[in-house]
């Protein structure tokens, strides 16, 4: 068996002798643009949903880190000049910085600073695993790059929120901690309708017990309501003193989670206190890295069909070095 036969029909068997070597500059300069542009819109849409947490600004902002994401792993496969990758690396994360930079400050230096180093970690992992392949397997280098880059604009993202947020005392500020809650809040509305953090305790009730009569709460005499509604609030006053939470009715829900916090840092001792900005971020990182992670599969998905699209269009061909390995180059 000859050794056309061990590669993709959509290989064009030419012999390379230089991997590390960009033949089209024009193709080059396309997918530079469309890594900047798309890092560009990912930053804007990034702010946005930082500054009001809406669903429609989460999905544009997961609409724009799909597309960013897949383009920069294209970079990854496509673009072979250490050079090159290196200034679009630092062109890309500070794009997706430059929203921010409205009033800087030392944890978004250290923000945009982790991006653009986490970044250059993730493309050296993929490009090793090319450079260790003799057949260009996509999934791969993927599971490398893609990993890599949501732990970056984890950390970004983590770092952004501590240079927004206000302590008091070290202790964070009632309005920074609704500010961090407030994104939750999406997804809690999908159990309780109408939720805000800003409904109170009996309120939040009423909506529990209205949901579980279902359709027939507008039916059901008010004393039977009313006794649906006292119920859940036993329940909810029974669960959270297991965690040693007391409310009011009329307190808001943001009143009852904040004072429960306010009251457990409270007791950390004084020389202590001076960790909690970094206890926070450290949190933070883990929980935003824990959801980025999940969205894994939707980049790849669409990166891959970019990434054999751009090889049945002739964008990017499949060669051989030397006659032994296979790469990718733009001709």
């Amino acid at each position: 068996m000859n050794g056309e036969s061990q590669f993709s029909p959509l290989a064009d068997k030419k012999e390379v002798n230089v991997i590390d070597l960009d033949t089209s500059r024009p193709k080059v300069i396309v997918l530079g643009v469309l890594g900047v542009v798309s890092a560009v819109i990912f930053g804007y849409f990034l702010h946005g949903s930082i500054l009001d947490s809406s669903l429609g600004n989460f999905i544009y902002t997961i609409a724009a880190a799909v597309g960013f994401l897949s383009i920069f792993l294209m970079q990854v496969f496509f673009i072979k000049s250490s050079n090159i990758i290196n200034l679009l690396l630092f062109l890309e994360a500070t794009a997706i910085s430059a929203p921010f930079f409205t009033a800087m400050s030392w944890p978004l230096f250290f923000a945009w600073l982790s991006v653009l180093t986490l970044f250059w970690v993730a493309v050296k992992r993929g490009k090793m695993e090319l450079d260790n392949q003799i057949r260009v397997r996509f999934f791969r280098v993927e599971r490398l790059v893609v990993p890599g880059a949501l732990t970056a604009i984890s950390l970004f993202i983590a770092l952004v929120y501590l240079s927004i947020f206000e302590f008091d005392g070290l202790i964070i500020s009632r309005k920074s901690f609704q500010d961090i809650i407030q994104p939750s809040a999406v997804m809690a509305g999908s159990y309780v309708d109408d939720f805000s953090y800003s409904m109170t305790v009996y309120e939040l009730a009423e909506a529990i017990a209205l949901k579980q009569l279902g359709e027939r709460a507008g039916e059901v005499p008010k004393s039977v309501r009313d006794m649906a509604i006292g119920e859940v609030l036993n329940q909810l006053r029974g669960q959270f003193q297991g965690y040693g939470i007391t409310f009011r009715n009329s307190d808001t829900i943001n009143d009852v989670l904040y004072n429960y916090l306010a009251g457990r840092l409270n007791r950390i001792p004084e020389e202590f206190r001076i960790i909690i900005p970094t206890l926070f971020v450290l949190v933070l990182f883990i929980t935003i890295k824990g959801v980025a992670l999940l969205f894994r599969w939707a980049v790849s998905i669409p990166a891959y069909l970019l990434y054999n699209i751009a090889l049945i269009t002739r964008f990017a061909t499949k060669s051989i070095e030397s006659r032994s390995r296979e790469i990718i180059i733009l001709k």
